[in-house]
């Protein structure tokens, strides 16, 4: 009487009733390396805020891939605005650099489709001078006489902190998009005697201690561009 034999290997693929169904194994946060790569990308709606808006941004971030879960953030820009205001008149003009430092974490099941759910923090800050101008004030003491009112190169600061949520897909292999809220509030603004400025670069409308902001970024993977290569 023969045996049958055993097989050598066992097949990923099931039959069922006539139709194979082949087992998808879903990647694991655990099996992937430590440092998973570093990503770079700019904001596209800071830069298009500034050029049809009161006030906008330029940006840049680094983004450092820990376990595909953890990300350290680093993002820079130049915050700009030229803005008169209908109600006073006062023309408001700024251009300076802020940075911001942060962490996000990736909620998403899957840790290698490059589609992302994330949550995280960021402190920023801003050392920034402006200018503000408007229309004279007449002269109680000299009647018929105007003092012009002009305010050059005035230095602030301010130190704030964000909360922020935001979503991202893989468009093309390297290539990603993303999309963020953020809700930014001051921990400390140093002021000058002449009140606080309208905008602050990186940080927004300046009008209570609080605001709202968002970016919509375009990303590059570099640990993406190796694989793709390999392919």
């Amino acid at each position: 009487m023969g045996t049958r034999p055993v097989a050598a290997a066992v097949d990923t693929v099931e039959r069922f009733q006539g139709v194979a169904y082949e087992h998808t194994v879903v990647p694991t946060y655990k099996e992937q390396p430590l440092f998973c790569g570093v990503s770079v990308g700019v904001d596209l709606a800071g830069a298009l805020m500034a050029q049809v808006a009161k006030f906008g941004q330029y940006e840049a971030q680094a983004r450092f891939n820990f376990k595909q879960r953890y990300f350290a953030v680093a993002e820079a820009g130049v915050g700009t605005s030229h803005h008169t205001s209908d109600r006073t008149s006062q023309t408001y003009k700024v251009h300076s650099p802020y940075f911001r430092i942060g962490a996000d974490y990736n909620f998403a099941h899957n840790p290698v489709s490059g589609n992302r759910i994330y949550g995280g923090v960021r402190y920023g800050f801003s050392s920034f001078r402006y200018d503000i101008s408007g229309p004279a004030f007449v002269d109680p003491l000299t009647p018929g006489a105007e003092i012009p009112f002009s305010l050059n190169d005035v230095h602030s600061a301010m130190h704030w902190g964000e909360l922020v949520a935001g979503l991202e897909g893989r468009l093309w292999r390297f290539i990603h998009l993303g999309w963020s809220v953020r809700w930014k509030f001051r921990f400390k603004q140093k002021d000058c005697r002449y009140g606080s400025p309208f905008y602050v670069p990186g940080y927004g409308d300046n009008t209570d201690g609080s605001c709202f902001g968002g970016n919509f970024s375009l990303l590059f993977d570099i640990s993406d561009i190796k694989n793709s290569r390999r392919h």
